[in-house]
């Protein structure tokens, strides 16, 4: 079976929220990489995990929200995709960024999704919920986004960075 970041790491001591840089891909490039980042919203197995309606409202949110605030934090970093993780606990945050960068770009990352959140929050619609735009519109929850970015907020401000070390499985 190819490696796959997210089965390489001991889910039973994850504690969320965090933000960790899962992987990171080389591309033909002398200066950028590819990046992908946990986002952590949820303890594996212990919490409950977001619901499903509330995962994909939130989705729709973080997919302008976040590329927003990145921009504005650092002009070299590309949002290729967010997406939310099967199991509920959070999202995949891919981005093309500097090689050499990760620490930076794991702060911004965090200091991102914070003002995401507090954007969240004071938002009264969903971007793209309609049959046009969006695959399944009847199935979002803006209170529910809204609950899970306020519990973030409320609980930890800003994301704090996780190292994958602790981590891995097979130290």
């Amino acid at each position: 079976m190819p490696n796959v970041a997210s089965f390489e790491v001991d889910h039973r001591i994850m504690v969320a929220p965090f933000v960790r840089l899962s992987k990171s891909l080389e591309i033909p490039s002398d200066s950028h990489e590819v990046m992908v980042f946990d986002i952590r919203l949820r303890t594996p197995n212990k919490e409950e995990p977001m619901p499903p309606k509330a995962i994909h409202s939130l989705e729709h949110l973080l997919a302008g929200e976040i590329r927003d605030a990145l921009a504005v934090l650092n002009k070299d970093v590309y949002v290729v995709d967010i997406s939310p993780m099967g199991c509920r606990t959070g999202f995949y945050l891919s981005l093309v960024a500097p090689k050499g960068k990760t620490d930076t770009v794991s702060d911004n990352v965090a200091k991102a999704f914070k003002k995401t959140c507090d954007n969240v929050i004071k938002m009264n619609e969903i971007p793209a919920a309609n049959e046009i735009q969006c695959g399944t519109a009847s199935e979002h929850d803006l209170v529910g986004a809204k609950s899970i970015c306020a519990y973030i907020l409320q609980t930890v401000g800003e994301l704090p960075i996780q190292d994958n070390e602790p981590l891995l499985l097979n130290k």
